[in-house]
């Protein structure tokens, strides 16, 4: 699909909508660049996903999920938070994305820098960077902070992903998933 019918799609179904309309007044303009493209489509496809749209968040993680990292871990961050929902789509079955994020760590032939962001993966992936002290202003009753909410849910998938259950067992985390997503579920369906 071109990406102009996607932005259509998004702005007549989630940017003046309830409780969405402030994360994309914050996003800002889609097209600015390819960064803030990749930035504004990911977030879009949590929010699709969380709306209970699947058909759409499919439609743009299809396209994201294909994205091959080039170095710029600026572009990555978005694709790396596409792939993230993507695997939690398919229960963490899919080892082809998986892969594709470990393949991340090999890039480029700097054995030292790799070392260092093979260490770096290892602390986050055992959910050493994750601010759990966020977790309670992240939703209430009325608003999601989606800019937040977002990234941390998308950081706890990746934890479950590519952690080893130190710190965070794989029960907990699915706890801590399934209940964050029930909390924007419901005050999504206050809205409709």
């Amino acid at each position: 699909s071109s990406d102009l019918t996607i932005f259509n799609v998004i702005a007549s179904n989630l940017a003046n909508k309830m409780p969405f309309k402030s994360l994309f007044k914050e996003l800002g303009d889609a097209n600015i660049n390819s960064e803030q493209k990749l930035k504004y489509l990911m977030f879009s496809a949590y929010c699709f996903y969380f709306d209970g749209d699947i058909t759409h968040t499919k439609e743009i993680l299809s396209d994201l999920v294909n994205y091959s990292f080039d170095g710029d871990y600026n572009k990555w961050t978005w694709i790396e938070g596409a792939i993230m929902l993507q695997l939690y789509l398919d229960n963490f079955n899919n080892l082809e994305l998986k892969d594709k994020v470990l393949a991340t760590l090999d890039y480029g032939n700097d054995e030292l820098k790799n070392k260092i962001k093979k260490k770096a993966f290892a602390r986050r992936a055992n959910g050493l960077l994750l601010h759990t002290d966020e977790k309670s202003s992240l939703v209430n009753n009325k608003e999601v902070d989606f800019l937040k909410l977002i990234p941390y849910f998308s950081e706890l998938i990746f934890i479950r992903a590519f952690g080893n259950g130190e710190k965070f067992t794989e029960e907990e985390l699915t706890i801590n998933l399934t209940s964050l997503e029930q909390k924007v579920k419901s005050v999504i369906s206050q809205y409709k």
